[in-house]
């Protein structure tokens, strides 16, 4: 795969997940790791797996008063099967 197409990859799974915060759907959320994937987040105890993730971004969003979410992408290096 090019730079340029796992670029397009990466910028449509941004879309999707700010689409699916602005929906405050975490399952959809979720779904968007792997089933192995963690979330370091500041502070807090790595969360692991899908479901511990949509877990993790529901109490979240809710503590947050999260409504809307813009990931962009700043650098991105591909080796291999690596982005």
């Amino acid at each position: 795969m090019s730079v340029g197409e796992v670029r397009k990859a990466v910028e449509e799974a941004n879309r999707k997940f700010g689409a699916a915060v602005q929906r405050k759907n975490c399952a959809e959320l979720a779904s968007l790791y792997t089933n192995d994937a963690k979330v370091l987040a500041p502070d807090a105890p790595i969360v692991s797996g899908r479901k511990a993730i949509e877990n993790f971004w529901r109490d979240a969003a809710s503590a947050l008063g999260l409504v809307g979410a813009t990931l962009k992408t700043l650098d991105l290096e591909v080796s291999e099967d690596t982005a």
